[in-house]
């Protein structure tokens, strides 16, 4: 067969008007000393040898003696106080994380604070790359003239071993195409994350549309309200047995989860991979603000997830707060000039999609 290319230069429209393409002075570069602090559990965490592990370093810890506990503490504290916001009530929640693996004896402030420090991990979130733009009107337009506007500014930052995320900048944009960027803040963080609570029946149609949706999954749904948390799920799947079903569920559950930042500039916030579907990598972010009859607006962003095997089709949202009266509760928004705090909400694996199948080997 021989295929033919033919231009077709005579096709366009008589109102055709070409959009005009403005090379500004704006650009991203790399920066190595933009890490986050996220928690670092040693091995699979659930399995047998993750917990002895854990339990080791925790040992480890228990054993120094009170002097050296206060100086390996304060050494650690005089590192890495400036590269991260309250670093101390960071490591706390690491702490948190593991308590349940520390023994009934009692641990003092500085014992628990050094027990999250072993349990952190410094990531440099774009050591390699800071790429793929994607501009959105922000929510906030106050102060801004009447032929500019405020944006906010999505990105995917490549940092070690080729793991992607989503970064946020913020600025003003002209008629004259005039760009003004805020100046990143030397801040980064990868926010606090939670399961949040889940609905009954999208896990049904879910597990229906996979065609998981058995004795064993019906079971499990049946022993849950209507929404129920991680921990809910968790004991209604204790001793259901390794089943494709009972994978699958969990699977979905960790796939969905929601992100809260409590920051000074939207610069500090990197949307790091949180989930099984996108262990490595969340690629390509694109918001798009979608407002509602009573005024309220929510972003949405598609994205590709990448769990070092395949990719999928993945979304986060933030929705902004309706106006005063408004029935409507917010469910994420946006951080604006005087309130920094929003969420951001992963909503990927309870879409409906019939282009792909969760791995469930273990």
């Amino acid at each position: 067969m021989r295929l033919r290319r033919r231009l077709l230069t005579d096709s366009a429209p008589e109102d055709y008007m070409p959009i005009p393409v403005v090379r500004t002075h704006a650009t991203f570069e790399p920066d190595v000393t933009r890490v986050i602090a996220k928690l670092f559990m040693p091995g699979a965490a659930a399995s047998d040898e993750g917990r002895a592990r854990i339990e080791r370093i925790i040992s480890s810890v228990l054993a120094m003696s009170s002097t050296q506990v206060a100086v390996t503490l304060a050494t650690t504290m005089a590192r890495f106080t400036l590269r991260h916001r309250d670093l101390a009530a960071l490591l706390d929640r690491h702490f948190t994380a593991v308590a349940h693996h520390v023994p009934a004896q009692r641990c003092s402030p500085e014992q628990r604070r050094l027990i999250g420090a072993y349990f952190t991990h410094e990531y440099a979130v774009d050591a390699a790359a800071l790429t793929n733009p994607s501009m959105v009107a922000a929510p906030d337009q106050a102060g801004v003239g009447p032929d500019a506007c405020r944006f906010v500014m999505s990105l995917r930052g490549i940092g070690e071993g080729h793991i992607s995320s989503i970064h946020f900048r913020a600025g003003v944009v002209d008629a004259s195409h005039r760009l003004a960027l805020e100046v990143p803040s030397p801040y980064t963080t990868n926010g606090l994350r939670r399961s949040g609570l889940y609905d009954k029946q999208a896990f049904r149609g879910k597990l229906g549309e996979l065609r998981l949706f058995n004795e064993v999954a019906a079971g499990i749904l049946d022993a849950l309200p209507e929404r129920f948390t991680m921990t809910q799920l968790e004991g209604a799947l204790a001793g259901r047995g390794d089943t494709q079903a009972t994978r699958t569920i969990h699977w979905l559950a960790a796939s969905n989860y929601e992100v809260e930042f409590s920051v000074t500039s939207l610069s500090e916030c990197v949307l790091f991979p949180g989930g099984p579907t996108e262990s490595h990598g969340m690629e390509d972010a694109r918001f798009v603000r979608f407002r509602y009859d009573d005024g309220s607006v929510t972003y949405f962003a598609p994205y590709t997830a990448y769990d070092g095997y395949t990719i999928l089709p993945s979304s986060s949202r933030r929705r902004t707060s309706p106006p005063s009266g408004s029935p409507r509760s917010p469910v994420a928004r946006w951080p604006t000039r005087e309130s920094r705090s929003f969420h951001a909400r992963s909503t990927d694996a309870l879409r409906p999609s019939r282009a792909w199948m969760p791995r469930t080997t273990t």
